[in-house]
């Protein structure tokens, strides 16, 4: 399954990169001074709800690329079973 992202996505974008560039610094400087989430939404133009969503979306992914995912071992047996018709064609 593929989506497609469609319009000008520009914000969004640099919303997601500002995000996540707090969370490396967070992660890198947890006794640091960190802005306040209603902060960050003031300055990003975003609802703390849509932040404090799109940062828990973050560390999921975060958590699948560190110790994989549901996605990652459908592709895989996916791409075993490609593998087996092809075989079995030639």
């Amino acid at each position: 399954m593929v989506s497609k992202l469609k319009g000008n996505l520009t914000k969004e974008v640099a919303a997601i990169r500002e995000l996540a560039r707090l969370l490396n610094y967070h992660v890198n400087n947890p006794d640091a001074y960190h802005e306040s989430i209603e902060e960050i939404s003031e300055r990003l133009g975003y609802s703390v709800a849509k932040l404090d969503c799109a940062i828990w979306d973050i560390s999921v992914i975060i958590y699948e690329l560190k110790n994989g995912s549901q996605c990652e071992s459908e592709m895989e047996e996916y791409d075993r079973e490609n593998e087996r018709r092809e075989g079995g064609n030639e």
